[in-house]
């Protein structure tokens, strides 16, 4: 009687991939929000925080010394030197909500960004990931909240 090829490497495929290690799921915990800092609005621009915390205005937006702001910090835990993309909202996809008009989001940016992170050899890491406010001429002053997701994945 003779077999059928196709069937036997079918059998065999699905052997070997029911022995493959499970890769461990890549989780991720906020440990502090994105803050942007108490600042003033005047005739509007913007207020960029970098990955590395660091805090810049554009236009003629005032930006008050005494609360500094920061970038948004987060833990990674997955398989051991296991490599990561990090994909994040595109511009103008957040807003911040308030007592004035909302303000926007965009040019967000990560350390590691894209396709560069590499988990270390305990399988943890450390990701920031900064942003620029767009601020409107006059903004009302006040408290602004809002949300945003980052999606990390293995390579």
């Amino acid at each position: 009687m003779a077999q059928n090829p196709a069937i036997i490497l079918f059998i065999l495929l699905l052997f070997f991939s029911s022995h493959l290690p499970a890769q461990e799921a890549l989780a991720i915990g906020a440990v502090r929000s994105l803050s942007f800092g108490s600042l003033v609005a005047g005739g509007g621009g913007s207020v960029t925080i970098s990955p590395a915390g660091h805090r810049t205005a554009g236009g003629s937006v005032i930006l008050i010394p005494s609360v500094p702001g920061h970038a948004a910090d987060f833990s990674l835990q997955g398989d051991p030197d296991a490599t990561f993309y990090v994909d994040l909202p595109s511009d103008g996809s957040v807003k911040l909500v308030g007592p004035g008009a909302d303000l926007s989001l965009t040019g967000f940016t990560s350390e590691p960004a894209g396709a560069g992170g590499q988990l270390n050899s305990g399988g943890t890491l450390d990701l920031s990931v900064g942003a620029t406010l767009e601020v409107g001429s006059g903004q009302s002053p006040g408290d602004y909240e809002g949300s945003f997701t980052v999606i990390v994945n293995y390579n």
